[in-house]
């Protein structure tokens, strides 16, 4: 390896609240390089970084993806880690990294989660975050993605998306080799869910996984925040088929379903939640399907098949 053995790359976009707090923990080992890819932050946050001298200050058009792909292009390190500017990730934690790739097949991989809350409804979310990615290898990225530079490059990098840059670049990692989830632990904000209310940024964080996986297996997918706007597109784009939760932010899901039913009588239905508790309940016989929830979600693919290629 060459002597930046490892480097980070953290994109940021007026982070001067989080940004001294998450280089305190990295900077200062002769291995790492830091690469603060900045979007055009109006406030402090560069000025911030900059106090530094060795953390390297580049500038990008905004975007997530964008800023990350441009901080790549300047790192040195055989390792490359994408940080966000609101987690805090140990020096010597960071450094492990370095080991899991004496496994040939390992690809790149990323951290389990603590939530920076003392609040009993962040535990659950940590145990249901790290129990995804260790099991279904699945992590997002606020979990610190770490890759081979050479893999990231031959992948392209991440697409220049607006949301789930991260999902998209770990499902395509996925193909290229063995994803590894590090015991030690990262710790991440909860300003995402305080900002967006837990169950919205839940039900968003599921819609935006089903939206990617789905769209890998060929299907046009096309998604609803509530209620009225699943109404609406169901009009809009009569799909060929419908796969909904029970327990829906604004509108009670026996409801909806009876909505869908009245729109489009003969459009299959599958019932898509995390509660057993509603399989017995006779509004739920309407629906084509019950399938609980999960990461893997070869048991909806698998439905999803059977019912298109019944109604073909």
């Amino acid at each position: 390896m060459t002597q930046k053995e490892i480097s980070v790359i953290i994109p940021t976009l007026n982070e001067e609240k989080n940004i001294l707090r998450c280089l305190d923990g990295i900077v200062g080992d002769p291995k790492i390089e830091i690469i603060i890819s900045d979007g055009g932050s109006t406030d402090r946050t560069v000025e911030i970084a900059e106090r530094y001298k060795d953390v390297k200050v580049v500038s990008s058009p905004m975007g997530r993806g964008v800023q990350m792909n441009a901080g790549a292009s300047y790192a040195h390190g055989e390792i490359l880690l994408f940080l966000h500017a609101d987690c805090i990730l140990p020096t010597n934690v960071l450094l492990n990294i370095r080991h899991i790739f004496e496994n040939n097949h390992v690809v790149g991989g990323a951290f389990k989660i603590k939530l920076l809350s003392n609040k009993f409804p962040y535990r659950l979310i940590e145990i249901g975050i790290n129990l995804r990615s260790q099991v279904f290898k699945l992590p997002y990225g606020d979990q610190g993605l770490f890759v081979k530079r050479s893999i990231f490059m031959g992948m392209g990098g991440f697409k220049e998306m607006n949301v789930c840059e991260d999902l998209d670049f770990i499902c395509r990692l996925k193909r290229c080799g063995k994803i590894a989830i590090l015991s030690e632990k990262i710790f991440s904000s909860v300003r995402r869910w305080e900002n967006d209310g837990i169950l919205q940024t839940t039900l968003r964080n599921q819609l935006l996984l089903y939206e990617q996986e789905l769209s890998f297996e060929g299907y046009n997918i096309i998604t609803a925040k509530d209620d009225s706007e699943a109404v609406k597109k169901l009009q809009e784009h009569a799909p060929d088929l419908v796969v909904m939760d029970i327990i829906l932010p604004k509108m009670d899901g026996f409801e909806l379903m009876g909505k869908i039913m009245n729109e489009r009588k003969k459009i299959p239905i599958i019932v898509n939640t995390a509660y057993s508790g509603y399989m017995d309940n006779f509004m739920t016989w309407a629906a084509d399907a019950y399938i609980i929830k999960s990461s893997d979600l070869s048991d909806l693919k698998n439905k999803i098949k059977e019912l298109l290629g019944r109604t073909e």
